[in-house]
């Protein structure tokens, strides 16, 4: 049973209505940063961030008083503390089991670090994907703009080709101005990426 015990992906922990570790797999002590049997004998509590102790220590009661099946949630809130002082991110699942000694908890206890990390790495990608896609959504409203001026400018100065209209130098500025104009703006609209 030991040697399943300890196949398992994820940390195990047995803790008793006391809050004390009875029993922990070769993951939850290496999770923990303990050598076997390290965990055992400790309050669950000090495997708790300092700050979120008290509240394990109520959010514990509350399920001794109803045990049941407790699945974690999708984005832990839960830290853990290795011995190391450092911080874990954790899932837990717990469920209640009666043993002759007396119920307990058993605790699946799963590192998020690597998989809160995949998150955080993801919704960057997602971020600057949006954020390219809005770039060259406003590259093709500005080109698409550029495009209809120019082409009512190629009309003005189709009708100022008329052999039979007199030349108009003002008008003809301002087409020339509004081409420069619009030759700025697409050049600082930036190239397609």
């Amino acid at each position: 049973t030991n040697k399943l015990v300890d196949a398992l992906a994820d940390g195990l922990l047995v803790v008793d209505g006391d809050g004390v570790v009875r029993g922990a797999n070769t993951v939850a002590h290496e999770q923990f940063g303990h050598q076997p049997p390290g965990l055992l004998g400790r309050p669950v509590e000090a495997l708790i961030e300092p700050g979120l102790r008290a509240r394990h220590a109520l959010d514990r009661e509350v399920f001794s008083g109803e045990p049941r099946l407790m699945a974690g949630s999708d984005r832990s809130l839960l830290f853990g503390r290795r011995a190391d002082g450092t911080a874990i991110p954790l899932r837990v699942t717990l469920a209640p089991l009666s043993t002759r000694a007396g119920p307990v908890t058993l605790a699946i206890v799963r590192d998020m670090t690597d998989i809160n990390d995949l998150e955080d790495h993801i919704a960057l990608l997602n971020s600057q994907r949006n954020q390219a896609q809005t770039k060259a959504r406003q590259r093709d409203e500005v080109r698409d703009h550029i495009t209809q001026e120019l082409f009512g400018i190629s009309l003005v100065l189709e009708s100022l080709a008329n052999p039979t209209r007199p030349d108009d130098p003002t008008e003809l500025r301002r087409v020339v101005d509004r081409i420069n104009q619009l030759l700025h703006q697409l050049h600082s609209s930036g190239p397609d990426e």
